[in-house]
């Protein structure tokens, strides 16, 4: 697992200049993400297996965290990267942003809490 902790430039439409900040991601080897979603797929089965005793109800949860094995396992493979937090100002009140986890994908488009005016955040060229 490598974190690194990169630059970013945010503006906004309804400002001149742009701000700075700095964005926290994960990412994962082949062999990291073989081995979390096994985990993970490791756990829906026996989720499925641990059903089996749950009289009526089994009928809808083993082949349910059955599916979702096979899903749980292709999506937490194909996960190369993620976005794990951040931090930054407003370009048009200056009011300190937070980036939440998610998704490794830029631009990051957001409303600011206070001003409610759109900003996009972009990794910068380093």
């Amino acid at each position: 697992m490598k974190t690194e902790n990169l630059p970013i430039s945010i503006r906004s439409e309804f400002a001149q200049s742009f701000e700075t900040g700095r964005i926290e991601i994960q990412s994962w080897d082949q062999k990291e993400r073989m081995w979390r979603a096994l985990k993970a797929a490791g756990l829906t089965f026996c989720l499925a297996i641990a059903s089996i005793f749950l009289p009526l109800a089994h009928f809808v949860l083993v082949p349910g965290f059955l599916g979702a094995t096979f899903f749980v396992f292709n999506f937490i493979l194909k996960r190369e990267s993620l976005l794990t937090g951040g931090s930054g100002s407003c370009p048009c009140c200056h009011f300190p942003l937070q980036f939440a986890r998610g998704p490794n994908r830029f631009p990051i488009s957001d409303i600011c809490p206070k001003c409610r005016k759109a900003f996009e955040a972009e990794l910068l060229n380093s």
